[in-house]
C-alpha cells in the first residue's frame, strides 16, 4: 500500500512534531521529580472516592487522618468536596500549596482554602528508570519505522502506535499538579488512537494476498475510525467526569481492540503465503505476548498495593522486551525471524542491566561513601560515569554480543567461523570454475539453502554459471526487474517482497566497479525460516568478494594471454627477421650470376 511523495513527507513532518510533544511532555514529568523530596508530595491527608453520579466532580470523604487539614473547617466522613480544579484533587507538586475546595457539609456548602500538607507517595524510582527506558524505545524504534518506510500505510500506523505508546507511560509516573493533568488528558486522548492505529496495522500489513475476513476488515476502515474519534471526544470528557463502571468500560473495549488485531493477524498467518506466513506468526506472538503482559494492569483497582506493583513491573518490563523483539522483527519487511530478535534482545537486555547496574552502584556509594552535598556534584559524577561507559560501549556491545552467540546461538557463530574461513582462503583458488564451484557449496552450507551463481554476458543477459537450485532459469534478461532493482540500488533485492518474476527468497548482486558484474541468486531455506540480517550482510560480503576474485582471475587471464601472444609475435617477428635475411641473401647471390 503505496502513498504519494507529498503525503510522504507530510507524514514524516507529521510524526517528527508528534513525537517531539511525546518527549517534551516526558522530560516535564520527570522533570517534577526532581522538585520534590524523596517521593514526597502536597496531600490533604483524606481518603475519598467519586461520587456515583453521572458527569459529576464530587469527592466523597470516606476517612481522614488525625493531621488532615479538613478537619479544622468541621470535615467528617460523608461529607463531599468539589475542588476548584478537578485534578487538584490527587493533591499538590509540593507540600504547602493553597487548593481552592467547595466543602458540602449538610445543607451548607462554603468555600474553603486549604494548604496541602506533606504526604508520602510510593514511587520505585527503579520502575520510574524502566518506564523512562520502555517511552524512549518505543519513540526511537516508531520515529525510525515512521521516517525509514513513510511510504507505507501500515507501516505508518504502526510507528504511530509505537509514539502513541510515550503518552501511556506518564500517567504512571505523572506526580500531581500540572504534569498528572497532562498526564490524566493525554492518556484519555491518546489510548484509543494506539488501539486503532494497532488494529489497522493488523488489518491492512502485507494484505495484497489477504482472505475475504480481512478483505472485509478493511473496507470497514473509514467507519471505524468515525467510531474511534466519537469513543476520543467521549474519553477526554470522562477524563474529568464521574461514569459508572468507565474501568469495566475502558477494559472491555481494549480487549476487543486487542482480540480484533490478534484475530486480523491469525488470519493473516492462517492465509498467507510461505514467506508472510512466518512474518505474521511472529507479529502475532509479539502483540500476542504484548496483550498478555498488559493484562493485569486493566485491574489495578481491585488489587492491593504489592500486586500492583508486580502487575506494572510485568507490563513494562514486558512491553520493553517485546519492542526491543519489535526493533528487529519490523525495521524492514524481510526482517521477522524470531529467534535473530531473541539474540538481540538478550544483548540488549543484558547491556541495559548492566548500565542500570553501573549507575545505581555509582548513585549508593557517592550516596553513602563519598557524602556530597548539592545536586551539582552528584551530577558531575554521574557524568564521569556516563562517559566513561561510553568510551567503553562498544568494547562491552562485542563482548556480550560474543558471549551471547557462543551460549546460546552456538551454532549460528560456528555457520559464520566455517564460512568466513572459506572467504579467507578463497583469493588463492587460482581456478574460477572451481573457485565458482567451493563458493557454491559453502554457501549452500552456510545459509542452508541452495543457489545460483549468475554472471554477465556482452548481449546484456545474465548467464547461468553454476546451480544447486533445481528451478533456476539458464539466463535472465538484463531488464529483469531484479536485475533494474540492483542496478539501481547496489543492495539485495527481496524477491517474494517484491514479487519479481524470477525464483528464490533473495538476489545479491556482484558489484565490480559500480557494475553489476554477476548476482547471486538464493533459494529459500530449507527449514522455512527467513534470512537474519546478518546472513545477508556476511552474504552481500562474499558475493561482492567473489565478483572481485573473478574480476582479478579474469584480468590474470587476460594478461596472461596477452603474453602468450607477444610471445607468438615475438617469435612471428623472428621468423620474419630470418625469412627477410635468407630472401635478401638469395636476392644478392642471385644479381651477382
Amino acid at each position: 500500500m503505496k502513498t504519494n511523495v507529498p503525503a510522504t513527507t507530510a507524514w514524516k513532518w507529521f510524526i517528527i512534531s508528534y513525537a517531539l510533544l511525546a518527549l517534551g511532555l516526558l522530560a516535564y514529568t520527570y522533570h517534577n521529580k526532581s522538585l520534590v523530596g524523596p517521593d514526597e508530595v502536597g496531600g490533604f491527608g483524606a481518603t475519598t472516592h467519586r461520587e456515583a453520579v453521572f458527569g459529576s466532580k464530587r469527592f466523597v470523604l470516606d476517612a481522614l487522618a488525625p493531621d488532615s487539614p479538613l478537619r479544622q473547617y468541621g470535615a467528617k466522613p460523608g461529607d463531599m468536596l468539589e475542588f476548584d480544579i478537578f485534578f487538584e484533587s490527587f493533591g499538590t507538586l509540593q507540600a504547602g500549596e493553597t487548593v481552592g475546595v467547595t466543602l458540602f457539609a449538610g445543607d451548607a456548602p462554603h468555600h474553603i482554602m486549604l494548604g496541602t500538607v506533606p504526604v508520602t507517595r510510593p514511587m520505585s524510582d527503579g520502575y520510574a528508570i524502566v518506564n523512562l527506558v520502555f517511552c524512549l524505545s518505543n519513540c526511537l524504534l516508531g520515529l525510525v519505522i515512521g521516517l525509514k518506510r513513510a511510504d507505507n500505510v501500515p507501516l505508518r500506523a504502526l510507528s504511530f502506535y509505537l509514539v502513541s505508546a510515550m503518552f501511556n507511560g506518564l500517567r504512571a509516573v505523572a506526580l500531581p499538579g500540572t504534569s498528572l493533568i497532562l498526564a490524566q488528558y493525554a492518556w484519555h486522548l491518546t489510548i484509543w488512537p494506539i488501539w486503532a492505529s494497532l488494529a489497522i496495522f493488523a488489518v491492512t500489513f502485507l494484505a495484497d494476498d489477504a482472505s475475504a475476513q480481512r478483505k472485509a476488515m478493511a473496507r470497514r476502515i473509514v467507519p471505524f475510525l468515525v467510531i474511534v474519534a466519537f469513543v476520543i471526544l467521549f474519553y477526554g470528557w470522562i477524563a474529568s467526569h464521574y461514569l459508572a463502571h468507565e474501568r469495566i468500560l475502558t477494559t472491555s473495549l481494549a480487549n476487543l481492540f486487542s482480540l480484533l488485531t490478534l484475530f486480523a493477524l491469525w488470519d493473516a498467518w492462517r492465509h498467507g503465503s510461505r514467506d508472510d506466513k512466518q512474518r505474521h506468526l511472529w507479529l502475532l506472538v509479539l502483540f500476542g505476548a504484548r496483550a498478555v503482559v498488559g493484562l493485569p494492569s486493566f485491574f489495578t483497582y481491585e488489587m492491593t498495593q504489592d500486586f500492583k506493583l508486580i502487575s506494572f513491573w510485568l507490563h513494562r518490563g514486558g512491553s520493553l522486551m517485546v519492542c526491543a523483539g519489535l526493533a528487529y522483527a519490523i525495521l524492514r519487511h524481510r526482517v521477522l525471524n524470531f529467534s535473530f530478535a531473541i539474540n538481540r534482545a538478550l544483548v540488549y537486555t543484558i547491556i541495559s542491566t548492566m548500565l542500570l547496574m553501573v549507575f545505581s552502584v555509582t548513585e549508593w556509594a557517592v550516596d553513602k561513601l563519598l557524602h556530597f552535598q548539592g545536586r551539582e556534584k552528584n551530577a558531575i559524577v554521574d557524568a564521569i560515569v556516563a562517559l566513561c561507559i561510553i568510551l567503553c560501549f562498544h568494547r562491552i556491545q562485542h563482548g556480550v554480543r560474543h558471549q551471547v552467540d557462543q551460549t546460546f546461538f552456538h551454532h549460528w557463530y560456528e555457520a559464520a567461523k566455517r564460512f568466513q574461513r572459506f572467504l579467507d582462503r578463497a583469493e588463492h583458488i587460482s581456478d574460477s570454475t572451481a573457485l565458482q564451484t567451493k563458493f557454491m557449496h559453502a554457501v549452500d552450507e552456510f545459509a542452508t539453502s541452495q543457489c545460483s551463481i549468475y554472471l554477465a554476458q556482452a548481449n546484456q543477459t545474465y548467464r547461468l554459471q553454476h546451480a544447486s537450485m533445481s528451478k533456476a532459469p539458464p539466463t535472465i534478461d538484463g531488464n529483469n526487474d531484479a536485475l533494474v532493482d540492483l542496478r539501481h540500488d547496489h543492495r539485495t533485492v527481496d524477491l517474494s517482497i517484491h514479487k519479481h518474476a524470477l525464483p528464490g527468497a533473495l538476489a545479491i548482486p556482484m558489484m565490480v566497479r559500480g557494475n553489476v558484474h554477476g548476482l547471486l541468486l538464493l533459494d529459500h531455506k530449507a527449514d522455512g525460516q527467513i534470512y537474519r540480517p546478518d546472513e545477508v550482510a556476511l552474504l552481500e560480503t562474499a558475493t561482492h568478494q567473489l565478483g572481485l576474485h573473478l574480476e582479478g582471475l579474469r584480468v590474470e587471464e587476460l594478461e596472461r594471454t596477452a603474453l602468450a601472444l607477444e610471445q607468438k609475435a615475438a617469435s612471428f617477428e623472428r621468423e620474419a627477421n630470418t625469412l627477410r635475411l635468407v630472401l635478401g641473401s638469395n636476392s644478392a647471390q642471385a644479381a651477382a650470376s
